[in-house]
């Protein structure tokens, strides 16, 4: 979101030139590693232009004038981001769609898909195109369900009878965590964090799975909606207590930094992303 992918991939070349080609430790495990990050970014940048290029060609065949204007609209982003910081809330959107759908070839090696504390990381641009009067709530709502409608198209496929008994073609552990609190200890809910939760209640999938953090000084709505989500019966959010889980983290040597970070990955393991 700071950087894009290009950006990331700057620095990694950056990295890159800086080894000492005379160092062992260099050559045997930064090297590798930084060659690997340059071409990962190359193909994430690779792939969303085609997006961009296959929602052009759509573009000049479609005949209902708004919905060529949004394929226009959709190929104009996806040859902006993820290579790019985005510059707004639906650009964001997009960037971090991207990520997860990139990380899904990953998964193959054994790793879980996060979504990650939405309400954090996406805040900034919500609140810039809300005081910009160039979003509305109900078009957040609409842009997160969209989301979660393509997140539910993906079913794992294996190409053998145990793994698809293992998986059954249907458990995707994409946590989206919301509420707890700031990296300075702050309590950490906001606007985002309530379209979140009346998303999760109106929306009839289950996919992503949700996971709310409580602190001891979480504000009274955000626990009477979270109550409410949980009253519609289908099964989420999970709560975290964050009283027992950061001082845990603390004490196996995270910072109060990542400790106040932490998201949920997977079912309910406490992860920090850094």
């Amino acid at each position: 979101m700071e950087k894009g992918f290009g950006g990331i991939r700057k620095e990694a070349q950056e990295r890159l030139d800086a080894l000492d080609e005379y160092s062992p430790l260099d050559y045997t495990e930064k090297r590798p590693f930084l060659e690997a990050t340059i071409l990962t970014c190359d193909a994430i940048i690779l792939w969303a232009n085609r997006h961009g290029n296959l929602a052009e060609e759509l573009a000049q065949k479609e005949e209902n004038p708004i919905r060529k204007e949004e394929l226009l609209k959709i190929a104009e982003i996806c040859h902006y981001v993820p290579e790019n910081p985005p510059r707004t809330f639906y650009e964001a959107m997009q960037a971090q769609w991207f990520t997860q759908m990139f990380s899904r070839i990953e998964q193959k090696t054994g790793t879980i898909i996060s979504n990650g504390r939405m309400d954090q990381y996406l805040y900034p641009f919500y609140k810039k195109d809300i005081e910009a009067g160039i979003l509305t709530d109900e078009e957040v709502q609409e842009l997160f369900e969209c989301m979660w409608v393509s997140m539910a198209q993906f079913i794992d496929l294996y190409l053998s009878d145990t793994g698809g008994a293992f998986n059954e073609g249907y458990a995707h552990w994409e946590a989206v965590t919301i509420g707890g609190q700031t990296k300075d200890g702050y309590d950490a809910v906001n606007e985002l964090t309530y379209i979140l939760l009346k998303s999760k209640r109106e929306f009839p999938l289950n996919y992503p799975d949700l996971a709310a953090r409580i602190h001891s000084r979480s504000p009274k709505r955000y626990l009477y909606e979270v109550a409410e989500t949980i009253k519609a019966g289908e099964g989420f959010p999970k709560l975290l207590n964050d009283e027992d889980i950061i001082p845990l983290l603390l004490s196996k040597g995270a910072s109060f930094e990542e400790a106040y970070d932490y998201s949920v990955s997977g079912c309910a393991e406490c992860r920090m992303p850094r």
